[in-house]
């Protein structure tokens, strides 16, 4: 390709081209090509901008963004920038995306706090999907292993928390509703599971110790209107060899003048210390 500049000769090549100044470039290595603003397609500048591209783009090599020096990562491809912008036009806080130095993404925020910082509401048919295999020891589909150190007296420490608010319309049945759901299925394998959990409550103590613990509470759930309330139902299991709708462990032999020599469970009505007796 030659060029011709102005009048002057014609040039199958260029050690520096500078376009919007009549002095030296301070970038003038040979080959550089330096202007104030650069437009590549048809079309005027938008407000603000110096650097537009109508059609298609192609980059090769590395692009640095916010930085006169080579990033750190300068493989042929990467973008290296301070933070990326995602989104409508306008300031950061404007952005869909934003990605900050220190391994901080944020959603719909421009001052993500966490690793991944989503400010708004989720709202999908189902909000977290993980159908992986999984072919570890002790593989977890969903693993979250929060440290709450609370700066303030009060409030609750809550390691999951799931609220679930149910408004059908007029008209429309939900036949029923679940605030949590957990089940194991097995597949068609050729192994063996030695013990099988629908839902497994465990507490573990190091030199801290609770005052009161509970593996499971459940509140009052009764309330004016409802029908029937239950706090606990259990469906008696049926088909196995042994069937049992409650087990209870640990329980010990008990002498009762009236009752006899039965079984006995400890346990606490309305904060009173009793035994259940079991024949």
């Amino acid at each position: 390709m030659l060029i011709r500049l102005s009048t002057g000769a014609i040039y199958d090549r260029l050690p520096t081209l500078k376009v919007g100044s009549i002095g030296v470039p301070v970038n003038n290595t040979a080959g550089d090509f330096t202007c104030a603003r650069l437009k590549v397609g048809d079309g005027a500048f938008g407000t603000g901008v110096d650097f537009s591209v109508t059609g298609d783009g192609a980059l090769s090599g590395f692009l640095r963004v916010g930085s006169e020096t080579a990033p750190t990562n300068a493989t042929a491809g990467d973008i290296t920038a301070a933070r990326l912008h995602v989104g409508t036009d306008g300031a950061l806080g404007a952005s869909a995306i934003a990605v900050f130095i220190g391994g901080r993404v944020g959603l719909n925020t421009d001052s993500p706090t966490y690793p991944l910082h989503l400010a708004g509401t989720v709202t999908e048919t189902i909000g977290i999907a993980n159908s992986a295999t999984m072919t570890s020891v002790n593989a977890q589909g969903m693993a979250s292993f929060p440290t709450m150190v609370p700066d303030t007296t009060g409030g609750n420490a809550l390691g999951f928390n799931c609220v679930v608010f149910l408004g059908p319309t007029s008209g429309i049945n939900i036949v029923a509703a679940y605030g949590a759901v957990a089940q194991a299925i097995t597949n068609n394998t050729l192994g063996t599971i030695a013990s099988m959990y629908g839902l497994f409550a465990s507490l573990s103590y190091n030199t801290l110790k609770p005052t009161n613990a509970y593996g499971v509470a459940i509140p009052n759930i009764g309330s004016a209107g409802i029908t029937t309330a239950r706090g606990l139902s259990i469906a008696v299991p049926t088909g196995s060899t042994n069937n049992y709708g409650l087990e209870f462990t640990g329980a010990t032999a008990d002498v009762n003048a009236t009752i006899g020599s039965n079984v006995s469970i400890p346990c606490i009505v309305d904060g009173v210390p009793r035994k259940l007796y079991l024949t």
